[in-house]
């Protein structure tokens, strides 16, 4: 008759009274690793976040690369960090200097064109305007507002907007503290994001309490809804911003990087567009006399800038992900006061992923079988 192993000490203490006490002490050492790995990773976590955003957009190029090199991992990832970080990080610390450098004159670039004249007619207008005092309240007036005292809180006005833009851009020049030590962090961690990427997200599969089935098709949401967001939204703004620069440039604006910028900003926000920035120039352009400027700027903004996003934005989204329109541009603007710039990707793919998670959870309460939840379309 066989013999039952005695069991291990081991065991015998997991099965005995102190079985409680050890497994909750397990969950406070575990809570303490947790605790300073965070302090440890929160300084860069902007980095980490940048690096896994781009290694998720780009490895499916990539996969082409490890092909093309005959399997050699680490080969394909230099060639690929080298090749997608001078697309993504040189051209944008060129713009970001740029951008700087035309708001620190952004006040003798804008009052060039404009004449005392022009703010008389300004203070006139103010006066006999029925939304006079609207007017007064918004831009703290006095009641009977000359026309220099108009010119000085306009120029308060340009300044505050000068700086604001400066300070928020600093960040991202050479020149700041800690702007390299950033970009590098990002570019060490997207090169071994796409080295051991797959082998991680592997680990990670295993680690997670849910079915394999629902695992990937939460991994997948985040993938697309990071893919679909870049290529639906980021890029079909970067083209607006890019057309919309060369009319900037082409109508003779004071600014038309600045302009380009902010254009790309309200390109991303539903229910603004493009047409916040490009009117409002053209209407300035109108105020100082250059009327064949605005009349192009505003042909040119109708039936170029504007079009692009009704043509460019089904081509590039395709079968990706549809969120709320509502809830979409919420996720961008509190991603953007979150994260910064990150949060354009972060807000709609944690939109996205909680969106899964709803329904998994939804599907799975009714007693769906894991492969119709993982099967099911957003």
């Amino acid at each position: 008759m066989p013999t039952t192993p005695d069991p291990s000490p081991v065991e015998r203490l997991a099965r005995g009274p102190w079985a409680r006490p050890l497994t909750i002490g397990f969950a406070i050492v575990i809570l303490i690793v947790l605790w300073l790995l965070y302090r440890i990773y929160r300084p860069i976590a902007h980095p980490l976040l940048w690096a896994i955003a781009l290694a998720t957009l780009v490895y499916p190029a990539h996969v082409r690369v490890v092909r093309w090199v005959r399997g050699r991992v680490t080969l394909a990832a230099v060639i690929s960090t080298a090749v997608w970080i001078s697309v993504i990080v040189v051209p944008g610390i060129v713009i970001v200097n740029l951008l700087v450098s035309e708001a620190r004159d952004l006040w003798p670039r804008l009052s060039a064109p404009l004449t005392p004249t022009l703010f008389q007619k300004a203070a006139d207008w103010v006066h006999e305007s029925p939304l006079r005092r609207i007017v007064h309240l918004i831009f703290e007036l006095p009641e009977a507002a000359s026309a220099a005292e108009l010119e000085v809180r306009f120029k308060v006005g340009v300044d505050s907007l000068a700086n604001f833009i400066v300070s928020a851009l600093r960040q991202f020049t050479l020149g700041a503290p800690g702007t390299i030590v950033r970009i590098s962090a990002t570019v060490v961690a997207f090169f071994f994001f796409l080295r051991q990427g797959p082998s991680w997200l592997h680990g990670l599969r295993e680690v997670l309490p849910l079915q394999a089935a629902l695992t990937n098709a939460l991994f997948d949401t985040v993938a697309v809804s990071i893919k679909t967001v870049f290529r639906g939204v980021l890029l079909t703004a970067a083209a607006q911003a890019s057309l919309a620069t060369a009319g900037y440039v082409i109508a003779g604006a004071p600014v038309p990087v600045l302009l380009g910028f902010l254009t790309f900003i309200t390109s991303l926000l539903p229910f603004v567009g493009a047409a916040a920035v490009w009117l409002p120039t053209a209407i300035g352009l109108y105020i100082v006399d250059r009327t064949g400027s605005a009349i192009f700027l505003v042909l040119y903004g109708t039936l170029v800038v504007s079009l692009v996003d009704n043509f460019l934005r089904p081509i590039l989204i395709g079968q990706g992900m549809r969120l709320p329109l509502l809830w979409l541009f919420l996720a961008i603007l509190g991603g953007l006061q979150s994260f910064g710039f990150l949060g354009l990707l972060l807000g709609p793919a944690t939109l996205a992923l909680t969106m899964a998670c709803v329904r998994i959870y939804k599907q799975g309460w009714r007693g769906e079988s894991s492969t119709e939840v993982a099967a099911t379309p957003e």
